[in-house]
């Protein structure tokens, strides 16, 4: 362990600033999120819904409707998803579907 990191208790100076970073970057990806909750509810899509899955905002559900005319007409897709308190992408997981056409 480098003297730095020993004076200050065993962290390193690049983790100590890492820390400070989250922190402002956590605030700025709940005020997004906040926003995006908002514009969601103020839509008038009745395809997509997508709302905290509890307490945090860091951890969606989310439903999905098939278009019309297409071959996922009348299938709806259940999401799970987890954005991360940094702003990088957002793990998004589809927990449950209905048929789907092949894939080629």
């Amino acid at each position: 362990m480098s003297n730095a990191a020993q004076t200050m208790g065993g962290a390193s100076p690049k983790a100590s600033v890492a820390s400070s970073v989250s922190a402002a970057d956590r605030v700025a990806v709940t005020k997004r999120l906040q926003s995006e909750l908002m514009g969601l509810m103020a839509s008038a899509d009745p395809g997509v819904s997508a709302f905290p899955a509890g307490d945090s905002l860091f951890s969606w559900v989310g439903t999905i409707a098939g278009s019309a005319g297409t071959a996922y007409e009348g299938l709806s897709y259940k999401l799970s998803l987890n954005f991360p308190a940094v702003s990088t992408p957002a793990d998004i997981r589809i927990l449950a579907t209905g048929l789907r056409p092949t894939w080629g």
